[in-house]
């Protein structure tokens, strides 16, 4: 666990918003397709996530969704 939060060096998804405001239509249509296929790699495994919610999309990089 402690692994991924060393790779997380921007934070969450609602702390982006909280902090830069809105996002653009290409910004969330990035996000939500990143999620998806996220998702759709863990249920082909098997796996359900069960708490999607923007505290649980973490970011990473400099500028994530320039």
């Amino acid at each position: 666990m402690s692994l991924l939060y060393e790779l997380m060096d921007v934070g969450n998804l609602k702390h982006y918003i909280n902090t830069f405001g809105v996002l653009s239509e290409d910004q969330a249509l990035k996000i939500i397709f990143q999620v998806g296929k996220g998702l759709e790699f863990l249920h082909s495994r098997g796996y359900i996530h069960g708490d999607v919610k923007p505290e649980n999309i973490m970011l990473v990089g400099k500028s994530p969704l320039c």
